[in-house]
């Protein structure tokens, strides 16, 4: 597979305007997803804000391999960054994200004491490529929505600065994808999380690919969501999606609906009902 390009007009704007925003800022929040951690950096972000302060999150933990996630947050630390896991919607894992911001805020406090000033709010940019959980971690900081969240990429347009309890003042950004895949795998891992359009490969491509890896890590899966009862070593990933069709009684014109199996497989393994894993290691 060549390299993937996949870089819309108003992506190139936003990415220009974060480099002009970056300058105002404090400290840089970038979220990552954690089954993904490598697909989901933005080099061209990470360029921009190379020489700010930078917190990482990995979010959507809980459906990550736990072990795999706390290889990467010591790997961070280990490079000088802040490093946290969270679940955004675990009211303890955003205690643990607003602690982690207040450590980074130390520093800044500290330089204001000395020069007598009075605090101000840390300015907080919000980064990372679609659909990895900007807009509900604003949201769920503000306690209100001021962000816009929709369950697919690219939704957020706008930049804007939200104030959260007179200690933050964060500032949401776009999804921005990288210019280019260079290792089209990545791009694959990204559609396979619903983090990209699916038109990077055939949904069906995709789907084999979850069933691919869910035989080799955990075939008990597929009797536990689907109440399959076939040996699932003797059966090829398409034939699979047609037990699974079978077996949930979606049917077309009595034969089986492959291309509903496809989307069930792709929406349970997002969602972590298949599986929790991490696509990528440390």
């Amino acid at each position: 597979m060549e390299n993937i390009h996949w870089f819309p007009g108003h992506m190139k704007r936003a990415l220009r305007e974060i480099g002009e925003k970056a300058k105002l800022v404090d400290l840089v929040v970038e979220l990552r997803d954690a089954r993904a951690v490598l697909s989901s950096a933005n080099d061209d972000l990470n360029t921009i804000i190379q020489h700010r302060q930078r917190l990482i999150v990995l979010t959507k933990c809980d459906l990550a391999n736990e072990q795999e996630t706390r290889r990467w947050i010591k790997h961070f630390v280990n490079q000088g960054h802040h490093a946290v896991a969270v679940n955004l919607l675990n009211a303890k894992h955003l205690s643990l994200l607003v602690d982690a911001i207040a450590e980074c805020d130390s520093d800044k406090r500290a330089k204001e004491l000395a020069k007598g000033m009075k605090p101000q709010p840390l300015r907080i940019m919000v980064i990372g490529v679609p659909n990895v959980g900007k807009s509900t971690l604003i949201n769920k900081l503000a306690k209100k929505k001021m962000a816009q969240v929709e369950n697919r990429p690219g939704k957020t347009k706008a930049q804007q600065w939200i104030k959260v309890a007179g200690k933050f003042e964060l500032l949401d950004t776009p999804g921005i994808m990288p210019m280019k895949f260079a290792n089209p795998e990545l791009a694959i891992n990204l559609a396979l999380l619903g983090i990209v359009k699916e038109d990077i490969l055939p949904k069906e491509e995709l789907a084999i690919r979850a069933i691919s890896l869910l035989a080799k890590i955990k075939p008990q899966a597929f009797k536990d969501n689907y109440g399959l009862e076939v040996d699932i070593k003797s059966l090829t990933p398409h034939q699979i999606l047609v037990e699974i069709a079978q077996r949930s009684g979606a049917l077309c014109g009595g034969d089986p609906d492959v291309n509903r199996a496809v989307m069930m497989v792709l929406s349970d393994f997002r969602d972590g009902k298949l599986i929790h894993l991490s696509l990528e290691t440390i």
